[in-house]
């Protein structure tokens, strides 16, 4: 078995606007197949993982949350974490915040862990995807006092196959 790496992909750019998320019922927001947001990224069948780390604008100390969903070739979407971040100090070259905690409050499926969560770091969260052919990335609770202005999510993915 060989070990790989590819670059970073975007999961999600500059979001401005909380995303409405999948619960099921609401019309364009089930788990059906059918509603898997347009922004899902296509992953390749090699990748065992994706490290996900987040950017995002406003100042330090502002938070917001991620939903990860995993889609296979074919059925429903698969919750497999819910991350309540917070920006940190440390900054992109486009001026951007890194996100230096991301805190899993659900698992689902999964064990998606947090990895190098301390002060002003890139905190990144290792999430297998075996079986997955889709990955989606929400974001809610942008704005406000509290909140960060907008988030962009990436990720490197990797696998020994």
């Amino acid at each position: 078995m060989a070990t790989y790496q590819r670059g970073d992909i975007t999961l999600r750019s500059a979001v401005t606007t909380n995303d409405t998320l999948l619960d099921g019922t609401t019309a364009g927001a089930t788990f059906a197949e059918s509603d898997r947001p347009s922004h899902a990224k296509e992953i390749d069948n090699d990748t065992d993982y994706l490290e996900v780390y987040v950017t995002g604008t406003a100042a330090a100390n502002k938070t917001f949350t991620l939903t990860l969903w995993g889609y296979g070739v074919t059925g429903p979407a698969r919750r497999m974490a819910s991350v309540a971040g917070v920006l940190g100090a440390a900054v992109t070259g486009t001026s951007q915040f890194y996100a230096d905690t991301l805190t899993v409050t659900d698992k689902n499926l999964v064990a998606v862990t947090e990895k190098d969560t301390a002060t002003d770091h890139v905190c990144k969260l290792v999430v297998p995807c075996l079986g997955y052919k889709y990955i989606a990335a929400q974001v809610t609770d942008l704005g406000g006092a509290g909140g960060a202005a907008s988030i962009t999510v990436m990720a490197r993915p990797y696998g020994s196959r």
